[in-house]
């Protein structure tokens, strides 16, 4: 079982739910392989950067490994041990975090050090998770509305700006697509360029519900209930197209590119 993804080329990566990290190869994968150990517990969540794999421990602190010599044996190095986080983006040689009061810190990950604290970023509104994408960060808010602010002219007094509306419970943007999962699992979307407070989400499929997607070209993954990975194709997707099974044993919770 395995409770959230990442797709790096060729390769899946999964938490399982011992929170070790498990893998298949993409190309192969049908409802019948199994998912492989490649890391031990514990982490949550995470998210890979070139050659490394970023983690939320079990406590909230933040760990790495180098993902071509990772093993079922290496251990998970601590970044910090300062403060808690819920969710994590890496640009260039910054790390943003959402910590627990669900404001937004940054650490330089090239000073970071177990003692360097968290710096407060954005401390005006909540927000429950967050992508970037340029110059823009983008967050969920508390009510599911979609947020932004502008990356370089962020401080803790900036506001965010409301620019989609409820409700959706995550989100991953692909080009100029923002894809978010509703309060009932189904997948929406909209036109980021586009996007406004006023302008209404577009139900892609309307069968099944997943709790995390990623998209990787024409495909859609998604992880269902159950925790097993499916797939849809994305040029012919329907609100009546059904998820097809695409890893039937082990399960995860959620999946990210």
């Amino acid at each position: 079982s395995v409770t959230s993804i990442a797709i790096v080329g060729d390769t899946m990566y999964g938490i399982g739910i011992s929170r070790g990290v498990w893998m298949q190869t993409l190309s192969t994968m049908t409802p019948d392989t199994e998912w492989t150990l490649v890391g031990k517990c514990c982490v949550t969540s995470f998210t890979i950067v070139g050659d490394t794999m970023y983690g939320i421990g079990t406590s909230g602190r933040v760990y790495s490994q180098t993902l071509s010599t990772m093993t079922p044996d290496t251990d998970w190095h601590l970044l910090t041990d300062k403060g808690a986080v819920t969710s994590i983006a890496v640009v260039g040689d910054t790390m943003y975090g959402v910590g627990i009061s669900k404001r937004v810190f940054t650490q330089t990950l090239s000073t970071m050090t177990q003692d360097t604290e968290w710096t407060l970023l954005a401390g005006k509104g909540s927000v429950t998770s967050i992508a970037i994408v340029g110059d823009t960060m983008y967050g969920i808010g508390i009510s599911r509305g979609v947020w932004m602010q502008t990356l370089s002219t962020m401080t803790p007094d900036t506001e965010w700006t409301l620019v989609g509306k409820c409700c959706v419970t995550s989100f991953t943007i692909v080009g100029d697509t923002m894809y978010g999962i509703g309060t009932s699992g189904r997948v929406y979307s909209q036109t980021l360029s586009t996007m406004t407070p006023d302008t209404d989400w577009h139900l892609l499929t309307d069968k099944g519900a997943v709790t995390s997607i990623a998209v990787v070209g024409d495909t859609m993954y998604g992880v269902g209930i159950s925790k097993r990975v499916f797939t849809q194709t994305l040029s012919t997707m329907t609100q009546d197209t059904e998820w097809t099974l695409l890893a039937g044993k082990g399960s995860v919770t959620s999946i990210a590119i």
